[in-house]
């Protein structure tokens, strides 16, 4: 394999480490938001995670598409931790989504 395939494989990986952890971070600011009673920021930071979640798993499906057309991808150590940090992210955006709800059930009980 070319140095050239390798160094866009780990340029791929990058990305969706970069985009997962950004959304990993507006998810965790939503809950803070959510705590707050901050429901539209925190509906927003929501909007915001998914965004930039979408945008990794985009790279994500296009690399299972190269795969399926027979171009393969190397799989290396940080394409793996890819991988988690995208998983981590889906994780915390159901999370954040799980405690606005709450939260706001939490406000409504509150104000009986």
């Amino acid at each position: 394999m070319s140095d050239e395939i390798d160094e866009k494989d780990y340029e791929l990986a990058f990305q969706i480490i970069t985009y997962a952890g950004d959304a990993q971070s507006s998810a965790i600011e939503s809950v803070l938001a959510s705590e707050e009673y901050d429901f539209e920021k925190a509906q927003k930071l929501i909007d915001d995670a998914n965004k930039s979640y979408l945008k990794c798993h985009d790279i994500q499906t296009n690399m299972f598409t190269n795969e399926a057309n027979g171009k393969k991808t190397n799989v290396n150590i940080i394409l793996v931790h890819a991988q988690d940090h995208l998983t981590m992210a889906n994780i915390r955006i159901q999370e954040a989504k799980n405690l606005l709800k709450l939260y706001k059930k939490i406000q409504k009980l509150e104000n009986k």
